[in-house]
């Protein structure tokens, strides 16, 4: 038997913790029945570990012959997952392909294969996929498919009709005679009270836990890091105003905390806007906090009067070298997601991109006011929003996240949902009735798919 151990990296950096496979992970595989099983872990508790380790534990102990790992839906969130499974080591046996290498490969008889490829592109992927499945006799062959982010565009919306994801999803398994379909993801309601999913709904639910390094809803509810905002993405002269007020605060903690962030951080320290799907609201975000950081450059008093900081030389030439030489403002969308390149010290200003999925590395603050004109947020799209939670516990005491009223309020709100998902296995019908005696009472959060974008 091989022996294996995964590194779980937090924002500790210096910190591996070396795990060897858990008994949730191998009670997943303790039978052969063809099922679905919906896996649920809080929004960046380590979602992709647990992941690679059911790839190698399926490969490695139970000689899978197929790994398909559905790894988000556009490119950074790929990318992300592509360098994950690039540093986790497999073994030189296993057959590794990327999504640009699966057309030009076939598939051959006795090759344990993991297929690593994304949900975009209308599914050209998954088609790839199919077709490299094709010619194989799949009656004595067992496939492993894991679908990240499954609640999103692998969710039907069409009561009439099938997405053209969801129709490859459900295709691919469909082609699966022995194995598994692992649906992962931190907001399942809507994989769960879907009825147009019906083909996809999971025969069981497994919800990962966490440990006590891990700030999600509850820590962050209990704390004092949110600061309300009256500002809203409608209004520019508002929302600008917090955007400097954000943005000093951000500048102001580096400096305070130079040498702590310089030195015992060894990745980048961030701070995320999220005001608005819009990117000409990008760009009106961008060229504030460039003629801040001009303004700023030209006038290094100014600041220190702001934010009342200590004047003396040290400071000054610290605050310069912030400026002008170690802080880098990205657009992160389809159309400018590379307009800078990352330094120490980064500024990402984004929508959809920074909604789901991404991992912003010890986001020391956030401006999120993000919410509808009218109504509630969804309670899905709030909590994928939240990039604020994951492994805090080195950054926390210098976080402070801006929202607005609407958001605070459902952020208190939404405990009543996560409070459903107790780690362990659950009977699916269980939790779909409860979420919907929670979405049938007053003042409630409305729990949809949001999927179809």
């Amino acid at each position: 038997m091989k022996i294996w151990k995964i590194v779980e990296f937090t924002d500790e950096l210096d910190k591996k913790d070396y795990i060897e496979c858990n008994d949730t992970t191998k009670e997943i595989f303790n039978n052969n029945i063809k099922e679905k099983i919906l896996c649920i872990g809080q929004v960046q508790s380590g979602k992709t570990r647990r992941i690679i380790e059911c790839i190698k534990y399926s490969l490695y102990e139970k000689k899978y012959d197929i790994v398909i790992f559905v790894a988000g839906t556009n490119n950074r969130l790929y990318e992300q997952s592509k360098q994950r499974i690039i540093d986790s080591n497999f073994n030189n046996d296993i057959k590794i392909l990327f999504k640009e290498d699966i057309k030009r490969n076939s598939y051959r008889e006795g090759n344990q294969y993991l297929l690593v490829i994304s949900k975009g592109g209308n599914g050209k992927d998954l088609t790839n996929t199919l077709d490299f499945l094709t010619p194989i006799n799949k009656n004595n062959k067992n496939i492993l498919f894991i679908d990240d982010e499954s609640d999103y565009a692998s969710i039907n919306n069409d009561k009439y009709n099938q997405s053209a994801i969801y129709e490859k999803m459900t295709d691919a398994w469909d082609r699966v005679k022995n194995g598994k379909y692992l649906l992962v993801t931190a907001t399942p309601f809507a994989n769960l009270v879907s009825l147009n999913s019906m083909e996809m709904r999971p025969n069981k639910v497994l919800v990962w836990g966490t440990n006590n390094d891990y700030y999600g809803l509850e820590k962050f509810n209990n704390s004092n890091v949110y600061e309300i905002v009256n500002s809203n993405k409608n209004d520019e002269n508002l929302y600008l105003l917090d955007v400097e007020k954000v943005f000093n605060y951000f500048v102001k903690t580096i400096l305070e905390n130079y040498y702590f962030f310089k030195n015992d951080i060894k990745n980048e320290i961030s701070c995320l806007f999220n005001i608005s799907l819009k990117t000409d609201i990008h760009e009106n975000i961008y060229e504030k906090i460039q003629s801040l950081i001009n303004k700023y450059c030209n006038n290094l008093n100014l600041f220190f009067e702001k934010n009342k900081i200590e004047n003396n030389i040290q400071n000054r030439k610290i605050l310069l070298n912030i400026l002008c030489d170690e802080i880098s403002v990205i657009l992160l969308n389809e159309e400018n997601k590379n307009i800078n390149i990352p330094k120490k010290f980064n500024i990402y200003i984004s929508g959809v991109m920074a909604s789901r999925g991404n991992t912003f590395e010890n986001l020391v603050t956030q401006l999120n006011i993000n919410s509808p004109n009218e109504g509630k947020l969804s309670v899905d799209t709030l909590l994928q929003r939240c990039r604020w939670f994951g492994y805090r516990s080195n950054i926390f005491k210098y976080m402070k996240i801006f929202v607005n009223n609407d958001i605070y309020e459902s952020l208190l709100e939404s405990k009543k949902y996560l409070d459903l998902l107790i780690p362990g296995f659950h009977i699916p019908e269980d939790l779909c009735r409860k979420i919907k005696l929670i979405d049938t009472s007053e003042n409630t959060m409305y729990v949809k798919s949001t999927s179809k974008r």
